[in-house]
């Protein structure tokens, strides 16, 4: 009886072996039909306790075979480069660090750790958001000889906006002809018509609730902030964050926020 598993097996063919009852009939001999269908047994529950083994230590990030997937879950972004032992190392602080921080204060050192100059603010005493989220655009220009429609024109936000759930997604159908030559004659054999389906994201539009029971629902994401003597917010600076980096900034603060919360994004996109 050798296997790869041996000490594995030999542990679970002695515990299978002491749960039988007691009797010379009972008692394997080695090669006969009772000592194959044991071994049998045994082999099927190798395989399970090994997977089992692994699920233990499937959140251990030393041993984790879901690296990539843990990375994301705790916001642990492995440099350029970086070796596997690199990444279980950062993976193991980010997950420390997670468990000995508060929600606010996790989210806002792996967003200046991934490289952005904000900080997070929770609104409490709670205040009425909308005052810090009022929201207008304009447009900056990436170059001095940039015109409007141009790639280096780019639209900045002034205020904020709020991030919840991320955009919405809508596949939607459409059935059109399609010809398969210039001079396609109606029924012959080049007129077909087929389903060409598009894919469309939009932002979902959120309104802040007017009772005040849901303010301290909100936390901020922005510049330094300034509290009244009573603890309250009345001011945040915005942040610049670089436009083509929206997509991770967003992303971070998505995957780590509390799932009942909403995010207040006091920042302005900046082409450089």
């Amino acid at each position: 009886m050798s296997t790869n598993n041996s000490g594995t097996e030999s542990f679970l063919r002695a515990a299978f072996e002491a749960l039988l009852p007691p009797g010379a009939i009972w008692t394997a001999e080695y090669g006969a039909g009772l000592d194959q269908l044991i071994s049998g047994i045994v082999g099927n529950n190798v395989d399970i306790k090994l997977f089992l083994d692994k699920l233990a230590s499937l959140r251990e990030p030393e041993k984790t075979e879901i690296l990539g997937s843990l990375e994301r879950e705790f916001g642990a972004i492995p440099a350029y480069g970086a070796t596997e032992s690199q990444r279980r190392n950062n993976l193991e602080t980010a997950k420390t660090r997670r468990g000995s921080l508060k929600n606010a204060e996790y989210l806002e050192f792996i967003l200046r750790d991934a490289g952005f100059d904000v900080y997070v603010h929770i609104n409490d005493p709670p205040v009425d958001p909308d005052q810090f989220l009022f929201e207008a655009f304009s447009m900056f220009l990436g170059e001095e000889s940039a015109t409007f429609g141009e790639p280096t024109a780019v639209f900045g936000g002034i205020g904020g906006y709020l991030a919840v759930n991320g955009e919405l997604v809508r596949e939607t159908s459409v059935i059109s002809f399609v010809f398969g030559s210039d001079d396609f004659v109606f029924g012959g054999w080049d007129a077909y018509f087929g389903e060409r389906y598009a894919v469309d994201s939009e932002p979902v539009v959120y309104t802040i609730p007017a009772d005040p029971g849901y303010w301290g629902l909100f936390f901020f994401v922005g510049g330094a902030a300034t509290r009244n003597p009573s603890g309250e917010l009345i001011d945040i600076e915005a942040a610049e964050v670089e436009v083509f980096r929206r997509p991770e900034f967003e992303r971070i603060i998505l995957q780590l926020k509390p799932m009942h919360s909403w995010a207040g994004l006091i920042v302005q996109y900046v082409a450089e």
